[in-house]
């Protein structure tokens, strides 16, 4: 497929199809977190966190893990937020980073 682009050569031009092949040759791993506290509504986009996973419901106060499965810690970065004041909630969209 050809597009009109700015770059200059041939070499530019293959290294950017290289970039993009690898960039978007896989999908992201996108987790839906509702997190509760006060402490969690000033998450900003491209923040990244350390991230405890499991397919289940966690709750970090009593211990408690919904589920047998668990994933080990992993780094997400922000890429969605919707805080809600009211109720001291943020429903948070992080994307999964690769180790």
């Amino acid at each position: 497929m050809t597009t009109e682009t700015i770059l200059n050569n041939s070499t530019d031009a293959d290294a950017r199809s290289l970039n993009d092949a690898l960039k978007f040759s896989e999908i992201p791993k996108i987790l839906k977190w509702i997190l509760t506290g006060g402490e969690y509504l000033d998450l900003r986009i491209f923040d990244v966190k350390d991230l405890e996973v499991t397919p289940g419901n966690g709750d970090i106060d009593t211990g408690i893990i919904d589920g047998r499965e668990y994933y080990g810690y992993r780094k997400g970065k922000v890429i969605g937020i919707n805080p809600d004041a009211r109720s001291r909630k943020n429903t948070v969209l992080f994307q999964l980073l690769e180790e």
